[in-house]
Formats: structure tokens, C-alpha cells, sequence
């Protein structure tokens, strides 16, 4: 960065630490995807490197694709959320004047400043002070479909998310596999009445693999999977400049693993869930937003 780049060093920070924690959580998505073993088990997925790891002891195996699956779903949830998040957070930047942020094309309110932030601001008329109330949250889904909207105000866009398409259904059902695997309800008498024939007494230890119903199946991740490929790619022009296309071209690639994975045409399928294949970095795209 030279001298004359310094007047942008805080819009800068802010998007360089945020696209690459986005960037990193991305490439973790591709790794855990490559291990989970979906339908054609028999088939290495064809991704540009062999992403696959390498399971020494065969008896593991089961543990390790429902570790693989799981981290997947929860890889991908973190990516929305943080995704989200940065949007937010470049939102309440540009607002606020942030040096080196461009200029709001329109001012959001205290309300929507108060709801990206998670918080609350309350006047107090008897001893004239205002108070911030921390940790004010609103449902996950309408936080994440309402933080686009406000940044393209900001910016001058027109936005809003489709919630009445097939591919909001698909993120509601992604939210409900997150929810399923970080608040788990299971039946542990039906478990426990499968397992009970093969534990060894008095030592209680049953022999490998261990024969546990699957939290995750195939079906769940693909739904996750066009899920967040659609969130990204409709919101990609209220965030476009290179660093968001690596994003989205890494979820891409991801997403075209899953098809093939399941036996589903990329394009056929891209086109029934409304997900953009034409995210495309060129030189006159910026490398960062307003840069």
C-alpha cells in the first residue's frame, strides 16, 4: 500500500480481514464436501486437486463421513452467516462515513443501524441519556434476507430477496439441518434398541463400525448447498469486486461437486433454483468494494 492509499486503510482492513476469513471458511467447505461420500462413493469427486483425506483404518470410515457431513452443513451455514455478516458490517462503514468508504447514496436510520448492529438504542426522558441495549436478535432468516436490501441502499441499488422462491425454501431447510445438528433431539430408545444386541457386557464397549443414524443425509446437503449457491449469487451484485467473486466461485465449485454428486444436470439445475453461473471477474471488476 502506498501513501496515497492511506485515506482508505480503515474501509480497506475492514474488507481485507473479511472476504479472507469468508475466502478461508470456503476453501474448509471444499475439503469437507470432498470427504463426505455422497451417493457415487465409488467416484472421486472432480475437483482440480484431490481434496480427499486419506482414512488409514477402514473400521473408522462411517465416523469419519458423518464427521465430514456434519462439518459440511455447518461449514456452509458459518459461510451465510459470516457472509451476512461482513454485509453488515460494510453497511454500518459506509453509513457512518468510515475513511476511505465511498459516500452513502442514502442514509439508513437509527432503527436499521440498531438491527445490523444486534442492538438497541433507547432515550431516556427523565435523565435525558440514551442507552444501548447489546444483544437484540431477530430470526436468523429475516436477519439475512433484510441485510442485503440495506446495503444496496447505501450503495444506490435496487434489492430485494425473493422469499417466495424455491431456493428460500431450500435455505429454510438448511437452517433446519444447522439447528437439527447444534440442538440435537434424538430418539435414544430406538438408537439405543438397535445397538443394545452388539454391546459387549460387562465392558459395554461395542465393536467397530459403530452403526449410528445418520443426522445428515445426501439430500440435506444438497439442499444446503443450493441454498447458500443461490443467497450468494443473487446478492452478488450488491457486493461485486473480486474478492466476492472468489468467494462465489469457490461455493460454485462446491455446489457443480454436488450436483454431479447426486446425478443432477449443473445447468438444469442451476436454472430450476435461480442460482447465476455468470459471476465473472474481469479487469474492470474492483478488487473490494468502492475501491
Amino acid at each position: 500500500m502506498t501513501s496515497d492509499d492511506v485515506r482508505l486503510a480503515t474501509f480497506f482492513q475492514l474488507q481485507v480481514g473479511g472476504w479472507y476469513h469468508l475466502l478461508d471458511l470456503v476453501h474448509q467447505l471444499r475439503i469437507a464436501f470432498a470427504n463426505c461420500r455422497l451417493p457415487n462413493e465409488h467416484e472421486f469427486l472432480s475437483t482440480s486437486t484431490d481434496l480427499r483425506l486419506n482414512v488409514s483404518l477402514e473400521k473408522y470410515e462411517p465416523v469419519f463421513t458423518r464427521f465430514s457431513r456434519t462439518s459440511t452443513v455447518l461449514l456452509g451455514w458459518a459461510i451465510l452467516e459470516t457472509y451476512a455478516n461482513l454485509m453488515a458490517e460494510i453497511t454500518i462503514a459506509i453509513n457512518d462515513g468510515m475513511e476511505g468508504s465511498p459516500k452513502a447514496a442514502a442514509e439508513i436510520s437509527t432503527a436499521e443501524t440498531d438491527f445490523l448492529r444486534e442492538q438497541q438504542t433507547i432515550f431516556n426522558p427523565r435523565n435525558r441519556r440514551v442507552k444501548v441495549r447489546k444483544g437484540v436478535f431477530t430470526p436468523t432468516l429475516d436477519r439475512i434476507a433484510s441485510i442485503p436490501t440495506l446495503l444496496a441502499k447505501v450503495r444506490g441499488l435496487d434489492f430485494v430477496l425473493d422469499r417466495g422462491s424455491k431456493s428460500w425454501q431450500k435455505l429454510q431447510a438448511a437452517k433446519g439441518i444447522r439447528d437439527r445438528l447444534t440442538h440435537p433431539r434424538i430418539d435414544y430408545f430406538t438408537v439405543g434398541n438397535v445397538l443394545a444386541p452388539d454391546v459387549l457386557l460387562p465392558q459395554a464397549v461395542k465393536i467397530f463400525p459403530f452403526d449410528m443414524p445418520d443426522l445428515v443425509t445426501e439430500n440435506d446437503i444438497f439442499d444446503l448447498l443450493v441454498g447458500v449457491s443461490w443467497y450468494f449469487t443473487s446478492t452478488y451484485d450488491v457486493v461485486a469486486c473480486k474478492l466476492a467473486g472468489l468467494c462465489g466461485g469457490g461455493i460454485l465449485l462446491t455446489f457443480f461437486d454436488a450436483c454431479k454428486a447426486v446425478g443432477k444436470g449443473i445447468d438444469c439445475t442451476a436454472k430450476e433454483y435461480s442460482i447465476r453461473l455468470d459471476i465473472i471477474i474481469s479487469d474492470e471488476t474492483p478488487p473490494f468494494i468502492g475501491l
